[in-house]
């Protein structure tokens, strides 16, 4: 009955935004697609319960003081890539428990307060490529969650093996290339580097990262020493 109103709630909603001239195209899956719009803030008309919310290519302002969306607890995705966002500030994304699914990508991102991510205890996957980070606080990345894969991809980001050293126990696919000293032509060349004779490194390698399919597939691989034959088989980590 609550599934059917609903589909129902977001059929009407698809309907006034077609006759208002809404800015934001919203699907029977509750994905909300709002780029390219102009906007400054999210719309407060969005309905509540969509699962995906694409705000890329606009010209948002984030607040200083608390959370940037409010009452969305069914969000799995947020993509906020290619907006201009200097600076994240504390809990703003706190009261988005839900999200599996964050895109930082291309927003000249030159500060994230440690503090920034709180709150996000079920992402997965953390997109911060080309930015401008010159520091980054571990810290923000020590506190239980689920994260498995973080692109830190150009950035301006110095001692990147004390950066992998860190983050390796905890995430397992940490994308560096294009910060200082890092080599461009493997995504694990800066894991296998600190590998010792026979150890084994678990990543994960996650496909099709795009907002219309929230299953986030992913495949297992292991280095193998040169003396292995049989690599053990495991299963995904299913936190």
């Amino acid at each position: 009955m609550k599934d059917a109103w609903y589909t129902w709630a977001i059929s009407v909603f698809c309907t006034w935004s077609v006759i208002s001239g809404h800015p934001c195209n919203i699907d029977k899956q509750g994905r909300a697609a709002c780029s390219g719009k102009s906007l400054f803030h999210p719309p407060n008309s969005l309905p509540r319960r969509i699962t995906s919310l694409d705000l890329s290519f606009n010209s948002l302002m984030m607040p200083k003081h608390g959370p940037f969306l409010r009452s969305f607890q069914s969000l799995h995705s947020l993509n906020l890539s290619s907006n201009s966002i200097p600076s994240l500030y504390p809990s703003l994304f706190h009261n988005l428990g839900a999200l599996h699914l964050l895109d930082l990508n291309n927003c000249s991102i030159s500060h994230i307060h440690p503090k920034s991510f709180l709150g996000l205890k079920n992402l997965h996957i953390l997109l911060l490529k080309n930015n401008k980070l010159q520091s980054l606080d571990l810290s923000m990345f020590l506190t239980p969650g689920s994260l498995v894969h973080l692109d830190l991809r150009n950035n301006r980001l110095p001692h990147t093996v004390e950066l992998v050293q860190s983050t390796v126990p905890r995430i397992q696919h940490v994308q560096l290339q294009g910060n200082p000293g890092v080599q461009t032509h493997s995504t694990v060349t800066p894991f296998r580097q600190m590998l010792q004779p026979g150890e084994e490194l678990q990543t994960h390698e996650v496909t099709n990262l795009h907002y219309r399919d929230l299953s986030l597939r992913k495949k297992l691989r292991f280095p193998r020493a040169e003396d292995s034959t049989n690599p053990t088989q495991l299963e995904n980590d299913s936190k």
